[in-house]
């Protein structure tokens, strides 16, 4: 990191993550679902867990449905800010 004003700095750090995407398939229907997790270690990832909510979410969409728009209230799931 540095500026203008003549400030450097750095330092070294460990970085890891985990994403996945996974398809649910019901007949000719198909959904995703996605899920991620970080940390600074690798072994604060649990790859399992990534895996397991991502097929969750993915499941949970099928037979969902498209609707009109409109104005009204949401509520978005916590993955949203993720």
């Amino acid at each position: 990191m540095a500026n203008s004003c003549g400030m450097e700095a750095r330092y070294q750090a460990t970085s890891c993550s985990a994403q996945i995407t996974a398809v649910a398939e019901s007949g000719p229907e198909g959904r995703t679902g996605w899920d991620f997790m970080g940390s600074r270690f690798l072994k604060d990832i649990s790859f399992e867990q990534v895996g397991r909510t991502a097929a969750a979410a993915a499941v949970r969409l099928l037979g969902s449905r498209k609707i009109q728009g409109m104005k009204t209230d949401i509520i978005l799931d916590n993955a949203v800010g993720k």
